[in-house]
């Protein structure tokens, strides 16, 4: 077979033997097919010669070794490394996991220690939510190639996939039953599934309500008539799953629609610019909403009556929207502030009760559960993430990662948060009796976490399991 130029260092077949990896002294790949005897693919990325290559027992991936100190991992179709966070020094993890001292191999036994479920099939693009249901036994991802799908994970296996969407999801919901399963496309249509029979059960497209353009309206008419088409976010079940709530960009007021049908129940009017976060509360009668210009309203779900209205701007503090919202283990309200301060708030009244402190940066997304509060910030060059612990307004952990878009996850009902992003090494830590830290070299989109379990999404559509022992 031909292809190459120079020493070929290291061959290996794929396990079902129809193709042959060759690496050589240039740091390049080449891939042949047995059967033509014909160079497939030359695969590029290491910058020093190749030292070893291997093909996973699946022969889904190849691994290769180079003295450029880095493992990388591609897929099977060669298109491109499997992760980044593979292209980084051999973790003393790995080593530790494997006891192996060849690399190539230690790489092969560290990937299915990783994906010890490994039957988990991927999307076609990127990974945009993720969600569970109040289980822990089903996960649902939604993702860019318009398709939402739903995971077994007792036996880590794609239950369905649900089709009907274009123009790419961005929204996701999951019933705390997990019977329904809500999303919201880029084209602003929002479809609601039957969990268990991957059925649609309904549709429903928001527009303003200026008049339609008639048919033969000229490209600009058309544009401008997409531009009414509102991005729908967030999506929340709620009053025991019998309302879904939804916010938009065009339209300040909350809308809750019935879970089954999608008509149109009743709207909640009160604040006055764009609602960015909705939370709905664990008695399932409340709802909390956050605004662009810094409003905090409680709302009775059953009555839809404004209970309360709180906020920075109510309390004449720094002018500004307010940022994300998370509910604490105790039931207080955790929301950013405009100040880049995280404020404890008492449910029934708005009222402050703590203060938390950390690094200096706008505070975009924030998770809680049990004793935890997760923060992370937008600073320059990359993101910070800030955890606290039970009563203390001081962080137990302050780290900064070279990314942005960095999820940080805690644990429902435990002592552990999931950290990740798009080109950063999973981590997991304990902040229980004893501490502990666990790293996982695989980049995510987004997480969720649950029953001991961590679902993840990347940039190209792959979705993972990590089973975690207590």
């Amino acid at each position: 077979m031909h292809g190459r130029q120079g020493i070929v260092q290291d061959i290996a077949f794929r396990p079902d033997g129809g193709e042959i990896a060759g690496a050589g002294l240039d740091g390049s790949i080449t891939i042949w097919d047995v059967a033509k005897g014909e160079s497939q693919t030359i695969l590029r990325g290491h910058i020093g010669p190749v030292t070893a290559i291997m093909y996973t027992p699946d022969g889904a991936r190849l691994v290769t070794s180079s003295v450029d100190g880095t493992v990388r991992v591609w897929d099977s179709n060669f298109e491109r490394d499997y992760f980044k966070a593979a292209r980084t020094q051999l973790k003393e993890e790995l080593w530790t996991k494997s006891n192996d001292p060849d690399p190539t191999r230690a790489a092969v036994q560290f990937e299915g220690f990783l994906y010890a479920l490994s039957s988990l099939r991927k999307h076609f693009n990127v990974v945009t939510g993720v969600d569970m249901d109040s289980s822990g036994r089903r996960a649902v991802t939604a993702s860019l190639d318009d398709t939402v799908r739903t995971w077994d994970l007792e036996i880590g296996t794609c239950q369905h996939w649900l089709e009907g969407h274009s123009h790419g999801i961005f929204g996701l919901a999951v019933s705390a039953d997990g019977l329904r399963i809500a999303s919201a496309d880029r084209a602003a249509t929002i479809k609601v599934w039957d969990a268990r029979t991957a059925q649609e059960v309904a549709s429903r497209t928001i527009v303003s309500q200026e008049p339609e353009f008639e048919r033969g309206a000229t490209a600009t008419e058309r544009i401008f008539s997409d531009l009414r088409r509102p991005t729908i976010s967030p999506l929340r079940f709620a009053a025991s799953d019998r309302l879904l709530l939804s916010a938009d960009s065009l339209d300040p007021a909350i809308k809750a629609w019935d879970a089954s049908t999608l008509e149109l129940r009743f709207t909640l009017a009160g604040h006055r610019t764009r609602v960015r976060n909705l939370l709905a509360a664990a008695d399932g009668r409340r709802l909390i909403s956050a605004s662009d210009d810094g409003v905090l309203i409680v709302w009775d779900l059953i009555t839809g009556r404004l209970l309360v209205r709180g906020g920075c701007a109510a309390a004449g503090n720094i002018a500004g929207g307010l940022g994300a919202i998370g509910l604490t283990g105790d039931g207080c309200i955790a929301c950013a502030w405009p100040d880049e301060t995280l404020r404890l708030l008492d449910p029934n009244t708005l009222a402050g009760t703590a203060i938390l402190r950390g690094h200096a940066g706008r505070i975009v997304s924030v998770s809680a559960s049990g004793t935890l509060v997760a923060a992370t910030r937008a600073i320059e060059g990359g993101t910070i993430v800030d955890l606290w612990q039970g009563s203390d307004p001081a962080p137990v952990l302050s780290q900064r990662f070279s990314s942005e878009h960095v999820s940080a996850v805690c644990e429902r009902g435990g002592n552990r948060i999931a950290i990740g992003g798009p080109s950063e090494t999973l981590t997991i830590r304990d902040f229980g009796g004893n501490a502990t830290m666990r790293r996982f070299p695989m980049e995510v989109s987004c997480l969720a976490f649950a029953g001991g379990r961590v679902v993840a999404g990347n940039d190209i559509g792959d979705v993972f399991l990590l089973e975690l022992s207590r």
